[in-house]
């Protein structure tokens, strides 16, 4: 089990480095970043995904065709790639919350 978790720990920080790296080349901080998460339609979700950012950050809500489910796009002034992850890893942290 001691291997199991070990492994998982290790695989996901490379999982995380080789994003961070991919984010450090691609854009030059700070930049406007989109963020896009998808969730069964939920006004407490949809609060919780609003509360990691600040009041100013843009917000684009999206209903599916029978309004079964949102995407909410999030353009934020992130300050780097490290920034970028942390919120993305707290808001996978959110039940429902699928992020692209």
């Amino acid at each position: 089990m001691y291997l199991n978790v070990y492994i998982r720990i290790n695989m996901e920080k490379t999982k995380n480095e080789k994003l961070k790296d991919l984010l450090s080349h691609v854009h030059k901080w700070p930049t406007h970043y989109n963020f896009k998460f998808i969730y069964k339609s939920d006004s407490q979700i949809l609060q919780q995904l609003k509360s990691l950012f600040p009041a100013e950050t843009e917000f684009k809500l999206k209903h599916s065709n029978k309004k079964n489910y949102e995407s909410l796009n999030v353009i934020y002034m992130a300050a780097s790639a490290e920034e970028v992850l942390n919120l993305n890893n707290k808001a996978s942290e959110i039940k429902g919350v699928i992020s692209l």
